[in-house]
């Protein structure tokens, strides 16, 4: 029997309980990928997350003042874009440039496209790539893990800022990162995008959730993979190479907790391979060329835009499969009955 297949525009979640089962387990995530970074730098972590909550949150509800709308409390999505800013912020991050992040990500990223369910880029993407350009200074300025920063005013005088693995990349030069400190997340980096540990771990629980997909991730990993043994950026071999631009930026994090996000991402399998391959190519892009050391999410925007398209794509090709298993499965039927 042909199949039927459908494709919808955007939102691709139109069930109110998927999206609340979606946004529940994200939040179930959130306190442990902050456990990490509130054992290395302190009470400042909780603060930075306090006032992104204030600040989503606040944005969300002028704007549905101002459409005149009812502001729906169970509407989890401020709060899980207000968890994500943070993470991919240093510790020692004053707590305006949060701010801007926040305010930004809700007026310009969700609401003028129709709020829940219809943006077409990640919030949190979206904010963290304003303040990346906008004070490039202030967001790539990472302390060393361990030292626990001051909770107001500045992070002290005696705090360092350090480079980071991605740092070491950019200038072609190897990490000499430990492999348990890059596991354990005792390194310098964005306070929740480098305990690789915890990452997987909650990854293990939002795909056996079914929360996430697989193929988007794997997709990711690919991309860089290939690219990073074609076109090593150290001399010290390919697959030194590959070991260190999956474990260094936002590569896992973005990975597993960005591109997944499913109001942004494509719904056919097909299309969410090649969507997750082209976020890990165009990362690879940017650190090739680009400025900045935590690139993925920039990549991602602009694979957000093709998205219908490779649903279009992924479609495409799975007619294609099922006509050729088809054809086979007739050639076979053919076969025997003449056999017979």
């Amino acid at each position: 029997m042909k199949r039927i297949q459908k494709l919808t525009k955007a939102p691709f979640l139109r069930h109110d309980g998927t999206i609340r089962s979606f946004m529940g387990d994200m939040l179930v995530v959130m306190p442990f990928l902050y456990a990490m970074p509130l054992f290395f730098y302190g009470f400042r972590v909780i603060k930075s997350l306090l006032i992104s909550i204030i600040f989503c949150y606040g944005s969300d509800m002028l704007c549905y003042r101002v459409k005149k709308g009812k502001f729906d409390f169970s509407d989890m999505s401020a709060l899980i874009t207000a968890s994500l800013i943070p993470l991919m912020l240093p510790a020692s991050v004053e707590s305006w440039v949060i701010m801007v992040a926040a305010v930004f990500a809700i007026l310009v990223a969700k609401h003028p496209f129709g709020a829940l369910g219809n943006n077409p880029f990640n919030p949190a993407a979206v904010g963290f790539c304003f303040v990346a350009i906008s004070w490039p200074e202030k967001v790539f300025s990472f302390t060393k893990p361990g030292v626990w920063l001051n909770v107001f005013g500045k992070i002290g005088e005696d705090v360092k800022i350090v480079n980071t693995m991605a740092d070491s990349l950019m200038n072609n030069g190897r990490p000499f990162t430990k492999a348990m400190d890059i596991f354990s997340g005792n390194h310098a980096g964005a306070m929740g995008v480098t305990c690789i540990i915890v990452l997987l771990a909650c990854a293990g629980f939002l795909l056996y959730r079914k929360t996430i997909n697989y193929q988007i991730p794997l997709g990711v990993v690919v991309g860089i993979a290939v690219t990073a043994f074609l076109f090593p950026r150290i001399t010290t071999g390919r697959f030194e190479s590959i070991w260190f631009e999956l474990t260094s930026g936002m590569a896992i994090f973005g990975a597993l907790f960005l591109a997944t996000e499913p109001v942004t991402s494509p719904k056919h399998p097909y299309a969410k391979l090649i969507y997750g391959f082209l976020i890990g190519i165009g990362t690879m892009l940017f650190r090739f060329y680009g400025k900045m050391e935590n690139c993925l999410p920039f990549a991602l925007l602009i694979v957000n835009s093709l998205t219908p398209f490779l649903d279009k794509i992924g479609m495409a090709i799975d007619s294609y499969v099922d006509r050729g298993f088809r054809k086979e499965k007739t050639i076979k039927s053919a076969g025997g009955a003449k056999n017979a």
